[in-house]
């Protein structure tokens, strides 16, 4: 789906990306603790996990009352957008696992985040009906549609088994974080309810309703800086076709999310001895590796993780005490009394091998998390606690790292870098 815009679409659209950790988000909490922040992205990482890797064919209609009534708090990176004619502030969760850009729109039924975008007080904004553009009322992924009395065009996006948005399709002017020029008729969704307390999500995937495939963009790259750092300034979204896929290149599955083939882990010179297979992405939609930024912790099968836990005791177990009392749901996790940058700083490097020889060296900040300010534990958990066979790469692994998806040629690229070093390259687009 292409759109006409009346201004020149921009080479690339550029913004900075802020963790809902961070002090420059509008949910940070100065409060809360290492614990609590840890147990946060623990549940949330579940939650969205599940909701990746399930089956999205269950009624796309809410019925928890409950839900309705309580704000879900999204986890994740915030992406800046000026919405409509009085360009009003916007900062939305970038989520690579589903399509439609929507954000709440006045009248909404539910206490959500300031400010409101108004659509009666934008000249731009235009509602849409079925009788319109067939290809824009049309269900693709994540995303469903259909007409209601008046011909207007519905939608409705369930993240998991409780969370949503749902409302009206329609076109407004976007202009988007540190980018030139305007984008105008861009599709969005106009929320009337969402569970998320949350100004709404950019979805990037691959499917017709997405910004990117509106834009006829087909590449988006991402830059991650230290997580752990709440004051880090300088993660960076980038989506254009002028996107430079540098480093390590790996083949792409892309269905309504993007998926990768790991083949072989390697702790320093141990490679472990499991069957690329119970990772490969397969005809039947399972197995495979979806990244996603949204989650914190990273998922691979019980039978790999226990190779990776077994390497891993071998190596810490005589310098560390090992802290056994922490579980999740009866699965007792691979803790250790320490903190990370301190007593991990001689942890060998750790190689998550892909398709194509496409290497990721991970340190120990990218394996480990410190979730009490005296203890750290394993930052991946296995599969089946999602109900799967499928792997996923969260952001504490993509962490320090550039990634880029070329959806034409169905590649995946990265390279670890420096954030603030994104810049160079792409300032004389901007």
């Amino acid at each position: 789906m292409g759109l006409t815009t009346q201004d020149p679409v921009p080479p690339l659209l550029v913004t900075r990306l802020i963790h809902d950790h961070s002090v420059n988000s509008p949910y940070f909490d100065p409060k809360k603790t290492t614990e609590e922040l840890a147990d946060i992205d623990l549940q949330s990482s579940i939650s969205r996990a599940k909701y990746l890797i399930g089956n999205n064919s269950a009624s796309f209609y809410p019925t928890d009352i409950k839900s309705q009534l309580t704000p879900t708090l999204q986890r994740g990176f915030l992406a800046n957008l000026k919405v409509g004619e009085q360009f009003t502030d916007q900062l939305v969760y970038m989520d690579t696992g589903s399509s439609l850009l929507w954000i709440n729109c006045e009248p909404c039924g539910l206490n959500v985040p300031a400010p409101l975008y108004h659509p009666q007080e934008s000249s731009s904004y235009r509602k849409q009906y079925c009788d319109q553009d067939f290809d824009i009322c049309e269900s693709t992924g994540t995303v469903r549609t259909e007409c209601d009395i008046d011909n207007i065009c519905l939608y409705h996006v369930r993240y998991g088994s409780e969370d949503y948005s749902t409302g009206h399709i329609a076109t407004e002017t976007i202009k988007f974080g540190r980018s030139k020029g305007t984008l105008r008729n861009i599709v969005i969704g106009c929320a009337r309810r969402t569970s998320l307390y949350a100004n709404g999500v950019l979805g990037l995937g691959a499917s017709g309703l997405s910004l990117i495939t509106q834009l006829q963009y087909s590449k988006l790259s991402y830059c991650i800086g230290n997580i752990s750092d709440r004051s880090y300034p300088y993660n960076t979204l980038v989506i254009g076709n002028r996107i430079e896929l540098m480093g390590y290149k790996t083949p792409m599955i892309i269905e309504d999310k993007y998926y990768i083939n790991l083949e072989r882990i390697k702790i320093g010179n141990k490679q472990l001895d499991i069957d690329p297979e119970i990772f490969r992405r397969k005809s039947d939609y399972n197995g495979g590796m979806v990244l996603d930024t949204g989650s914190t912790y990273s998922f691979i099968p019980q039978v790999a993780l226990d190779q990776f836990e077994g390497e891993t005791i071998n190596l810490i177990d005589l310098l560390l005490v090992r802290n056994s009392s922490i579980k999740y749901r009866g699965y007792t996790r691979l803790c250790y009394n320490g903190v990370v940058t301190r007593d991990l700083t001689g942890f060998p490097m750790v190689q998550f091998q892909f398709q194509g020889d496409a290497t990721m060296e991970l340190t120990e900040e990218n394996i480990f998390q410190q979730t009490y300010d005296a203890t750290f534990c394993l930052a991946i958990l296995p599969s089946e606690t999602l109900g799967t066979s499928i792997s996923l790469l969260g952001n504490l692994m993509q962490q320090y790292f550039y990634i880029a998806y070329d959806l034409r040629e169905k590649k995946l690229s990265f390279q670890r870098m420096d954030c603030n070093t994104v810049d160079d390259y792409i300032h004389d687009e901007l």
